[in-house]
């Protein structure tokens, strides 16, 4: 009970991440998985939403006063924060891969280089074919990595920029004219609907699958499976529109 109610505390005030951390939790621990552990990842996204902001405030001011651009200035800074996360994300991984996985420090970069895209793809003109090229570079690199990274290699380190990497190639592809195939059959209602309810589903997901394992454990049956989804998609889609 006292290990949920940390759990609690954690996701209701956005720092899940650190108190998985300290209770000393293995992410990928296959007995007794957490009800809320899902909620690392969001702690981290709504601690981005606090910090940046206030940084970008504060790079402002600067540029203001010293007379540099702007944009510029806030490239600059992104990738020097982007590049010493993602340095410390290798060095940790490798000596305490534990907390490297739930660290904010370790995993600022990721959503970091979606703020320098959001900077940079919009003063680049992009054709059909490149991207189609990136948009299937991308798609493949996500797809991969859900294919062939196991609980056995050391992530996040180096290899999580592989689906990082992809998905900044996916919504480089997004930006183009006259996008290419990828781009227009990720776009179709169904998809896009997916799209809308992913916060929703992310946050449901995760306690139907611990609550499903508790009933039926130790693994999820071939019907228990579809169930499960079925009923994410379900709450996540009311969660959304009420």
């Amino acid at each position: 009970l006292v290990n949920i109610g940390a759990q609690i505390a954690g996701a209701s005030f956005f720092v899940a991440n650190w108190a998985y951390i300290a209770l000393g939790t293995d992410y990928f621990a296959q007995d007794n998985p957490e009800l809320f552990r899902n909620t690392w990842s969001l702690a981290i996204e709504e601690q981005f939403y606090i910090v940046v902001p206030l940084l970008l405030l504060v790079i402002a001011l600067v540029v203001r006063r010293a007379g540099l651009k702007l944009t510029q200035t806030v490239i600059a800074v992104l990738v020097a924060i982007a590049a010493a996360s993602l340095v410390w994300s290798i060095v940790q991984t490798s000596t305490n891969p534990a907390i490297a996985y739930f660290s904010t420090l370790t995993r600022a970069w990721e959503l970091v280089l979606g703020g320098i895209a959001a900077l940079v793809l919009r003063r680049v003109a992009m054709g059909r074919a490149t991207s189609s090229v990136l948009g299937w570079v991308g798609l493949a690199a996500i797809l991969g990595s859900s294919v062939f990274l196991s609980t056995s290699l050391p992530f996040p380190g180096a290899l999580a920029l592989i689906p990082v990497l992809g998905g900044v190639l996916l919504l480089a592809a997004g930006t183009a004219d006259r996008p290419g195939l990828v781009t227009t059959t990720l776009a179709v209602r169904p998809l896009t609907w997916v799209g809308d309810i992913s916060y929703s589903l992310y946050l449901w997901h995760w306690p139907l699958i611990v609550l499903a394992l508790a009933l039926s454990g130790p693994k999820i049956g071939l019907l228990d499976g579809p169930l499960v989804i079925v009923v994410s998609l379900v709450a996540a889609g009311l969660s959304e529109r009420f």
